[in-house]
């Protein structure tokens, strides 16, 4: 959807498309490191800077409990990836280097890529940005 191209064939030209949106149009925020992000968007947007809620220090508080509850996309998935590897949770799973992983890379390849590039993004503007050094 990011190169207006929701069904087809995705080639090397969207890709590049893709990465100058996200370097130039986006503010990123990574998931894995969801509460700097939200802290980025806070500080970036001006969020709640002149609120009460602000001044009396609840946004915090706020922030944790939503982030506590945890994303409903994710809990429970049966399979996750930590450092390379398939972890197994209740339902089962899907081996680095099985044909079904290489299926899966193969379907994603762009995404992965591109969150990849993403993750550089996001380092780049916490430097650039908001002064994180590393």
């Amino acid at each position: 959807f990011l190169v207006h191209k929701p069904r087809g064939k995705l080639t090397h030209s969207d890709m590049l498309l893709a990465k100058k949106i996200i370097k130039f149009k986006c503010l990123v925020g990574i998931y894995d490191d969801i509460e700097a992000s939200l802290v980025r968007f806070e500080r970036y947007f001006g969020w709640g800077v002149h609120d009460r809620a602000h001044k009396h220090g609840e946004i915090p508080k706020c922030r944790k409990r939503f982030l506590d509850l945890g994303d409903r996309n994710t809990l429970g998935h049966p399979v996750s990836v930590k450092e390379g590897r398939a972890t197994e949770t209740n339902d089962g799973l899907v081996k680095v280097g099985s044909k079904a992983w290489d299926a899966i890379v193969r379907q994603n390849i762009f995404d992965m890529e591109l969150y990849e590039f993403a993750k550089q993004i996001y380092k780049i503007q916490g430097e650039q940005i908001f002064g994180v050094a590393g």
